[in-house]
């Protein structure tokens, strides 16, 4: 059985995947029964806004994103993985800025990316996915060139529900 290691920086963090080559099937881990996927990078970046996304063993997938969710379905043959008639809700998001107020009463505000256009690259980028590799605490999703564009860590409980806009 041939083996391989795949390597992933995340800004200080780096993950390392050791799994089988060729049709190993993760399915079981992907659907664990209360386990959901929080996105740590969607195209080498960390995303701007928190998304999360479920499996279940049906070949439904459910994504909270930044402000809308998407849903469809998924299919995986070994370690190969396409997703299927996706579809999304449609709630319109405007700029968010994050204020806080510092030490001596500093006031920071922050003004974060364009929720809706995050959301249009990591719904793209779901569509281009052709394989995955998992392991107890990562999943990786690459595409047809061998890149890796969406890494989820592993959370167990409720996902999060999307960012309303206020």
């Amino acid at each position: 059985m041939k083996t391989k290691t795949l390597t992933v920086a995340l800004g200080l963090a780096v993950v390392t995947l050791t799994g089988c080559v060729g049709g190993a099937d993760y399915t079981a881990q992907l659907t664990e029964p209360g386990v959901w996927w929080t996105l740590v990078a969607l195209n080498g970046e960390p995303p701007a806004y928190t998304y999360g996304a479920t499996f279940s063993s049906d070949g439904r997938f459910n994504s909270s994103m930044s402000c809308n969710e998407c849903w469809g379905s998924y299919v995986v043959v070994g370690n190969i993985l396409q997703f299927q008639e996706i579809t999304t809700s449609v709630v319109a998001c405007g700029s968010v800025a994050r204020v806080w107020v510092g030490p001596g009463g500093a006031t920071y505000v922050v003004e974060l990316p364009d929720p809706m256009g995050e959301e249009n690259v990591y719904l793209d980028t779901l569509r281009g996915v052709t394989r995955y590799a998992i392991d107890d605490e990562w999943l990786v999703i690459f595409d047809s060139e061998g890149e890796a564009i969406l890494v989820y860590q592993r959370r167990e409980g409720d996902p999060p529900p999307p960012l309303l806009p206020y």
